[in-house]
């Protein structure tokens, strides 16, 4: 995976590598930037995806529905990200 590797969906996001933060993901959408942490399993095509995401060096607060579907929305869609190539995606 590059680091500047992106994916684009129809619906205006973007996910890629942090070329920043080692074992981070970037995540893209209209509301601004969420950063998910990810690590390598044993083996190395399974990713475990930390779904609480940060923003702007804090944890995300999702208590209020409308973060809560976006954090959902953007979880699946680093999800996806991963499984396009190839590697299995586990929540830690």
């Amino acid at each position: 995976m590059s680091p500047h590797e992106k994916t684009t969906g129809g619906s205006g996001y973007t996910v890629d590598v942090n070329p920043e933060v080692a074992f981070t993901i970037n995540y893209d959408d209209d509301r601004g930037r969420l950063l998910f942490s990810i690590e390598v399993g044993d083996d190395p095509k399974t990713i475990f995806l930390n779904p609480k995401p940060s923003k702007s060096g804090r944890m995300v607060d999702a208590r209020d529905e409308a973060t809560k579907a976006r954090v959902s929305l953007a979880v699946e869609r680093v999800k996806a990200y991963f499984k396009a190539k190839g590697l299995t995606v586990e929540l830690d």
